[in-house]
């Protein structure tokens, strides 16, 4: 263990940032750790808000944050609704909005994402999804009074929400500039196409190759008039925007660090200067693919952040894992172990896509780089397995 290190301070309290504190209580560290966190909410995890807490079938205690258990033994000092405001990377100090500066030893970025929004009106009835609030209050408008919702963008988040909307009864309606079935770069054409034919078949109007010209709406509520841009219009009554991502990289403006996409770490994690990042934020140089990736995944935000960690304390181990979503839409799951980039091949090894059930691999070059597995929660483990060994050590 690097025995130099008394202070880390971990910006940002979500997935990753507990992660950190976490691997770091596993190493057996005894200095003092200082996590800072935007929001108020004690920590939760992000994955059920378009799903279990929007529904309703999960209260927000449920979908508390284990990480952040896990992490309790080393008594961290905890920061709630408190906003980093800058770095001084050669001081080694954080500035605080409140502020207080932290010194520290390491720090660990771990600021997450905010969601990207459109030139729209101000109105209630025009949300994004991110935070804990943001899904309680996308709930209350589309509970009981059986709305209309446009969802603006077709990936993950989008979808997800679609099917839980339906669920409570809203009339939904979806909305994605890329031409084809949506999420296809992601999940692969075959399980593209049958996902959006699952949503047909529980009443979601999926329009692709569409963009939104324009929003309208009083600033006090009520309907929202979109003009779409092959000039038609749809009426909602709510209107989510899940158009991606942005990186929180603003408060380290002037910090001398490279941003681009994330902040720039290379195969360790490690920005120089003492300086780490994990999670969503993280801009990193996987040496197993010899390419730089950023991951907005739930299950890359945890194990990114043990490894920032051990690496901390002195492991130096390159950050190589097989990257891991998943996605639960109706009675639908869809996982997806490894890259489904540069694809030139793909096979169907179990079942069929007409079928319930059904596994797929996708290769380049004759090397099996992802799988994906359609309600073949058994099968995928085998195929995990096989994709950590073709990484190698």
């Amino acid at each position: 263990m690097a025995s130099d290190l008394q202070s880390i301070v971990i910006v940002g309290a979500g997935a990753a940032g507990y992660a950190v504190a976490e691997g770091l209580h596993s190493a057996g560290f005894k200095g003092a750790v200082t996590l800072v966190g935007e929001e108020r909410d004690e920590p939760y995890d992000r994955p059920p808000l378009s799903k279990e807490v929007l529904s309703g079938a999960w209260n927000r205690e449920r979908a508390a944050l284990i990480g952040a258990k896990r992490a309790a033994p080393l008594n961290p000092r905890v920061l709630t609704g408190v906003r980093a405001t800058s770095l001084d990377v050669e001081g080694h100090r954080v500035e605080l909005g409140n502020g207080e500066s932290l010194d520290y030893d390491a720090v660990v970025v771990a600021t997450g994402v905010t969601p990207r929004r459109l030139e729209q009106p101000d109105s209630p009835n025009i949300r994004v999804l991110r935070t804990m609030e943001d899904s309680l209050a996308l709930r209350a408008l589309l509970v009981d009074n059986e709305p209309r919702l446009l969802v603006v963008g077709g990936g993950f988040l989008g979808l997800e929400v679609a099917a839980t909307a339906r669920g409570l009864g809203a009339t939904v309606t979806v909305v994605e500039p890329i031409p084809g079935p949506p999420l296809a770069s992601r999940i692969g054409t075959e399980a593209a196409t049958k996902l959006q034919a699952a949503h047909a078949d529980h009443g979601v109007e999926i329009h692709t190759g569409l963009g939104v010209a324009s929003l309208d709406a009083t600033a006090g509520g009520g309907p929202v008039h979109a003009t779409l841009s092959d000039g038609t219009t749809v009426d909602a009554d709510v209107v989510l925007i899940a158009v991606g991502s942005i990186p929180n990289t603003q408060w380290l403006e002037g910090s001398g660090l490279e941003v681009a996409n994330g902040v720039v770490c290379d195969e360790f994690c490690s920005a120089g200067n003492d300086v780490w990042a994990a999670g969503d934020v993280a801009s990193w140089l996987h040496a197993g693919y010899d390419r730089r990736l950023r991951l907005e995944h739930r299950t890359n935000a945890q194990e990114q952040g043990l490894a920032v960690a051990r690496n901390i304390i002195g492991s130096a181990v390159p950050f190589t894992p097989v990257p891991y979503f998943w996605t639960n839409q109706y009675d639908v799951r869809i996982q997806v172990h490894g890259q489904i980039v540069d694809i030139d091949n793909n096979k169907i090894i179990e079942g069929d896509p007409s079928e319930a059930s059904f596994v797929q691999t996708f290769s380049v070059s004759g090397q099996v780089t992802a799988a994906l597995g359609w309600n073949a929660a058994r099968l995928m483990a085998e195929q995990r397995r096989q994709l950590i060994e073709a990484m190698g050590p």
